[in-house]
């Protein structure tokens, strides 16, 4: 779950690894928010680790990528 925090970072992060749903709830929720931030948590619970596996898939390649980029500015 990510609140808004008047920046552009928390979007970006979500986009970055691949969320098939980016959305970014207000920091200061109302009665709404607060509901669909509990139905989006039972959905990630229920759908057991999967969506941390795929998050750790995505994180993985982009630290691969990362570093052979590296590699090639040091060579």
């Amino acid at each position: 779950m990510f609140l808004r925090s008047n920046s552009h970072k928390t979007l970006s992060i979500q986009q970055q690894l691949e969320y098939a749903d980016p959305h970014e709830f207000p920091v200061a929720p109302d009665m709404a928010d607060c509901r669909a931030i509990v139905e989006r948590g039972a959905a990630l619970l229920e759908a057991g680790g999967a969506q941390r596996e795929r998050i750790t898939r995505v994180a993985q390649r982009l630290c691969a990528e990362a570093s052979a980029l590296r590699g090639d500015l040091a060579g």
